[in-house]
Formats: structure tokens, sequence, C-alpha cells
């Protein structure tokens, strides 16, 4: 039932943007853009009870704007890794007794795909906006390693794909200078997979279907460089909630800002 429920999702996600596309791939006089983005996050991992970790960031978007038409089409990745590890040692307080020492790492690595279609639409005084329905798929997988008297290990990865709605605006503050919003909604449906084991051996594999929600926002000033080309400089926020069942930090939340570069041709 589930997977069916999954299908049908896609299936209408697919349909809507089919429709959506119909109108501008008849339509004449293309504009091409892209952007280049890099960045500092702020991640909050899966089970994390300290600060989390803070791990460089990139995206990419691809695009093509229909001048005779109010659609677009656009194509968009963002990627994002790290490691980090901690080493403590313990002994007791009687004299020459053994010196134990614990060791715990953690390490995060995902991808973001975005497929949508886009409509310009004009909102109140000089913003302007596009709407977006398109398809996400995220992966993300959240390795924790500790030692002591052995070595044990905890990998939790899901994948899982969805429709996503979102709306960007644009807002100018100057000639040259505007404020540049988007936010977004997505359901992904997936499964994650949780492995644990110890000094090298797989303990369990325990594979769960999961629906996942995702909420995205990022707001940045944008200066327009050249008549085609634009520098942004803003701040971004994701929460992924529902990663796993039965637990109670069960979400991926991530914070950061980043430097963002955009041209037409």
């Amino acid at each position: 039932m589930y997977t069916n429920k999954k299908l049908n999702w896609l299936r209408i996600t697919t349909a809507a943007i089919a429709i959506c596309a119909v109108g501008p791939i008849q339509a004449e006089g293309k504009k091409v853009w892209a952007s280049g983005e890099a960045g500092i996050l702020s991640m909050s991992p899966i089970g994390s009870a300290g600060d989390g970790l803070s791990m460089p960031t990139g995206a990419i978007e691809l695009g093509v704007h229909l001048k005779n038409s109010p659609y677009s089409i656009s194509f968009g990745m963002r990627r994002f890794s790290d490691s980090d590890s901690e080493e403590t040692q313990y002994s007791s307080e009687q004299e020459g007794s053994e010196v134990y020492t614990y060791e715990n790492s953690n390490a995060v690595s995902g991808t973001v795909l975005d497929f949508e279609v886009g409509r310009d639409v004009q909102l109140g005084g000089n913003s302007t906006g596009r709407v977006t329905l398109g398809v996400r798929n995220f992966d993300v997988e959240n390795r924790n390693e500790y030692s002591y008297t052995g070595s044990y290990s905890t990998d939790t990865r899901f994948e899982g794909t969805g429709p996503r709605i979102a709306l960007e605006t644009s807002t100018p503050v100057s000639e040259k200078l505007s404020l540049d919003v988007e936010a977004g909604l997505a359901v992904l449906f997936g499964s994650t997979t949780i492995t644990t084991g110890s000094d090298g051996d797989v303990y369990s594999i325990y594979t769960q279907d999961n629906t996942v929600k995702n909420l995205d926002f990022s707001a940045a000033l944008s200066y327009l460089i050249a008549p085609k080309a634009k520098i942004s400089i803003g701040v971004r926020a994701d929460i992924f909630s529902g990663l796993t069942q039965g637990y109670d930090d069960s979400k991926i939340s991530t914070t950061g800002a980043f430097l963002k570069f955009t041209t037409e041709f």
C-alpha cells in the first residue's frame, strides 16, 4: 500500500509538470540562466547530542526561461559532506591504573536534486515572483562510530523522492540592489536503512518506509554587477523531519550563509 501511494504521488507530480511544460516547449526566444553557490552549513545530524557539524556546501542550478512565455524549466543540485571526531581519556583514581580512551566520530554526507517547472507571477508593488512545482530527491547518510573497549557503529541512510512546491520573490531595494527570498515545501517518499555493527561485523540491518517532510527557506541581498549577472549574499535553512520512525531526534536541520553568482545568456 505504501509503495502504491508513493507511485501515485510521483505520477500526479510528473503529470502536472508535463502539463505545465506543454506551452513553453512550443515558444521561441529561449533564455538560459546558470548559477553557482558556495557556503557553510551548521548541521544537527540524526541523533546528535552536541552542537552538530559545520561543513562546506556547494550548489549549481541550470534553467531555461522562455521569453515569450511566463514558464521556465530548471534543474538544481546541492551537496554537503563533512566529519569530525573527539577523543577522551579516562582512568581510575588508583595509582598505576589503566588509562582508557574513548573515541567518537560523526560523518554526514548528502545530496539534494531538484527538477522543476516555474511560472512567473506579479506580486504587489515592484516585487516579482516565480511559483515552481517540481520533484525533489534527497539522499543523506549519517554514520556514527565510537570505541571504548571495542568499536561500534551506527549508519543511518535515507533516500526519498517526492513533490515540491515553492515561491521565489524579488523586491528591488535600489537600482542595482534587491532582496531575494525563497520558501519551499516538499513531501518525500522513501526508506531509511539503519545498519549497526561492532568490531567490523554487521549486527543488524533494518529498513523502514518513511514519509519525510522538508521545509526550506532562504533570503539574500543581490547586487547587479552587469546587465545579466548578479551576486547574492544570504542565509538559508532546511528541516527534514521524520527520517526515522519511533525516535524523538529523527530530523536533520541545517542553517548557514552562502555566496551565489547568477548569470543569463
